[in-house]
């Protein structure tokens, strides 16, 4: 997740001067988020994987000051999930999930304890067979003999 507090760069409409350009992954050839100038701040951007690539480009004519954090503890596309209780969302949530994106999320408890999946809202496009978009939930039990020796 990355967040811009401070954003003042040279205001043309396109962005000649001075931008931030955002691409979701770690290329300069991954997908576009958006390039950014002005001074109204980039929306809250999620990537879908662990990596985004930021180039900031400025020429010697104005000065141009930005601010951002990043929080890389969100689960996005995918993740181990260990805590007794917790939520995921797709990628991008609430906005929609880009194309081709594939996640998986793996929910490990003790042994012994019993996994419950609730859905509050649940929206995929529509396919014949689910051949595009769909969600698979696949249960694996794992059992471990021990003998002490």
């Amino acid at each position: 997740m990355l967040n811009f507090t401070d954003f003042k760069l040279e205001g043309h409409q396109t962005c000649t001067s001075g931008y931030v350009e955002i691409r979701n992954g770690g290329y300069e050839t991954s997908p576009l988020v958006g390039q950014y100038c002005g001074s109204k701040a980039p929306p809250l951007i999620i990537s879908h994987s662990n990596r985004l690539w930021i180039k900031f480009k400025s020429d010697d004519t104005q000065n141009h000051v930005f601010k951002a954090y990043w929080d890389g503890t969100s689960t996005g596309c995918g993740a181990t999930l260990t805590t007794s209780t917790g939520s995921f969302t797709s990628p991008n949530y609430p906005m929609p999930y880009s194309h081709n994106a594939e996640c998986y999320w793996l929910v490990q408890t003790s042994a012994g304890s019993v996994i419950g999946l609730q859905f509050e809202q649940f929206h995929l496009d529509s396919s014949a067979g689910c051949s595009y978009d769909y969600l698979a939930v696949r249960i694996f039990l794992f059992t471990f003999d021990i003998e002490k020796q």
